[in-house]
């Protein structure tokens, strides 16, 4: 068999097979690692797509080893069986069954009720799957065609018969062909096109002979070939060709850290109203109190009136006591019934629900543990964990890469291009294939093309914005880092100072209760007067509720400074896994 192509032609093909396929082939094999490399650090964890089922397991107390199910709620779970005894006298003030509530049985209900968190599950949902259509750049693209052509053209020659006679006496030419197409072609991560063609065509004519051959009529013919087209500069590389799918990797985790935000949000404020429906209570037991106090004086007093031993306006100032506290008690009441009704706001609970009917009786307390605070420690956590400033830095993760691949975008686009293919004719589909198949016929390509508008204004002016909005991303982090340490330092100030005045207050409660009691003995014995026994018990009962609050505020203030550092979900151990993982 002869060869194909003649020496000088072969060596120019190794020549040019040596310039262009090996470092298509190279860049190839080694871009496969890089991507599977280069997105180790966009790796994602997997996402939940249901917030029941994303919750695994929760425990409130950093102490303790047990968990809880996600499936406890507020109806159902154990912690909310009702009292036999009776809890807080302000718990007996309103209609509807007794139920006892821990900061756990808070943060359950919230978890599995609260929509908002719902919602913003399904951006999550929503990002996966951008993910999977951001992939969609490597997918086999099939194209296929069929076209079918008929002709009849007037050629310039004279007929020997009548038969094929034209206009002017001129031979007339016609040709009808069926040509079928299919071709599969395959981004390469280094940007280039490999394709992978073939056709078949079916072609019959009515010509005129020649004077040495008679055309073969019909015929049948195959094409097979292989193509690659690699751009060298504009578009080369598995950065630029990547590009979209590590933008929504990174995409992802935006939405993935805007989640955890939510939860961390929402959770916080619930567990915030908790402790707003502790001191309600608290309050109103203590102004519940100040009003037996005024009473029990009241009685006293009206006993020394009708003894001749009192003026009958010392009764009327101590009645008049009695109506302002009763006043007070009633604003506390109304006070409970609020946090109340705001505590099962933020737990989801309808008004049209059985829950809401629920009179809620806090178990858990307000602790009080001196702690030390290190700044800097919390403020490096705070930029480690925080959901807005890891969103941040995100973003101009995305930035940069948009800038990087709008700076490629700048450069001339050349691109190097090969091709082999091997053709066959037969007078049937047979012998078409068989010639097809010997690889005898044929030819190769080699190919150079380069474009690049001469001003180039619109791959500059893009590069610009998106180097401008990378600058824009750099200066938002740097903004949003001095309010964090702002927010760290807000935290610990405000804690700090809810220790100093749960001390202070301490003491304040001790002094004004031995105060009122050693002015009682005073009343007793006629050395003081009642107007100075109800002003020290008003001076308690003050004492009392800033002891209070300050020690609700300190346990809020250290919610907050959770919240600040983004530490909360760890400190209370909770986890949302996707449902492969947690079938493992």
């Amino acid at each position: 068999m002869k060869a194909l192509f003649p020496p000088f032609v072969s060596r120019t093909f190794a020549g040019c097979l040596i310039l262009v396929l090996p470092a298509c082939l190279v860049a190839c094999s080694s871009a496969v690692q890089t991507y599977r490399q280069a997105f180790a650090p966009y790796k994602m964890l997997e996402t939940p797509s249901q917030i029941t089922e994303d919750i695994k397991e929760i425990d409130t107390y950093r102490a303790s080893d047990q968990r809880h199910s996600i499936q406890g709620s507020l109806s159902t779970n154990g912690a909310f069986q009702g009292m036999g005894d009776q809890p807080t006298t302000a718990a007996l003030q309103f209609s509807g069954p007794v139920f006892r509530i821990q900061v756990k049985d808070v943060l359950l209900t919230t978890l599995k009720n609260n929509s908002n968190l719902r919602v913003e599950d399904y951006n999550r949902t929503i990002a996966d799957k951008g993910i999977e259509a951001a992939r969609g750049i490597y997918d086999l693209l099939l194209q296929s065609s069929y076209n079918y052509t008929w002709y009849r053209n007037q050629v310039a020659t004279t007929p020997l018969s009548k038969t094929d006679q034209g206009v002017d006496d001129l031979n007339l030419s016609r040709l009808s062909q069926h040509a079928t197409k299919v071709s599969l072609d395959q981004l390469l991560p280094t940007g280039a096109i490999l394709s992978f063609f073939g056709s078949y065509g079916n072609t019959q004519t009515w010509a005129l002979p020649t004077s040495s051959y008679l055309p073969v009529d019909p015929y049948d013919s195959f094409t097979t070939g292989i193509s690659l087209v690699q751009p060298l500069l504009k578009g080369f590389g598995p950065y630029v060709t990547n590009a979209p799918i590590m933008i929504a990797k990174i995409q992802s985790k935006v939405e993935e850290e805007t989640f955890r935000d939510q939860v961390i949000t929402q959770l916080t404020n619930a567990i915030k109203l908790y402790w707003d429906l502790v001191f309600a209570i608290e309050n109103y037991e203590v102004q519940q109190k100040s009003l037996e106090r005024a009473r029990e004086l009241l009685r006293v007093a009206t006993v020394k009136r009708d003894a001749g031993v009192e003026a009958p306006t010392v009764v009327l100032e101590a009645e008049a006591e009695v109506s302002k506290r009763e006043a007070l008690l009633i604003q506390a009441r109304s006070a409970v019934a609020s946090a109340a009704d705001n505590l099962k706001r933020a737990m989801n609970l309808t008004e049209s629900s059985e829950e809401w009917a629920y009179n809620l009786v806090p178990v858990d307390r307000p602790a009080y543990a001196p702690v030390s605070i290190n700044e800097e420690a919390i403020f490096t956590e705070a930029l480690q964990q925080r959901p807005d400033y890891r969103t941040a830095l995100y973003g101009q993760d995305m930035a940069l890469i948009n800038k990087n691949v709008a700076e490629n975008g700048k450069l001339p686009e050349l691109n190097a291009g090969v091709g082999v293919q091997s053709t066959g004719m037969g007078r049937n589909v047979d012998n078409a294939q068989k010639a097809v198949s010997s690889g005898d016929y044929g030819g190769w390509n080699a190919s150079l093309t380069l474009k690049y508008p001469l001003q180039n204004r619109k791959a500059t002016a893009t590069f610009e914005a998106k180097k401008a909005a990378y600058d824009q991303t750099k200066q938002q982090a740097s903004t949003l880092q001095e309010l964090i340490r702002l927010d760290v330092r807000s935290a610990i100030r405000s804690l700090e100072t809810n220790q100093k005045l749960i001390v202070a207050y301490d003491s304040n409660v001790k002094s004004e209760e031995a105060k009122l009691d050693s002015q009682i003995k005073r009343y007793n014995v006629g050395f003081s007067t009642l107007f100075e026994v109800l002003s020290y018990q008003e001076d308690l009962a003050t004492a009392q509720v800033n002891y209070i609050q300050s020690l609700v505020s300190y346990n809020k203030a250290i919610i907050d400074l959770q919240r600040v550092k983004a530490s909360f979900l760890k400190d209370y151990r909770i986890e949302y896994l996707d449902k492969s993982v947690q079938g493992k």
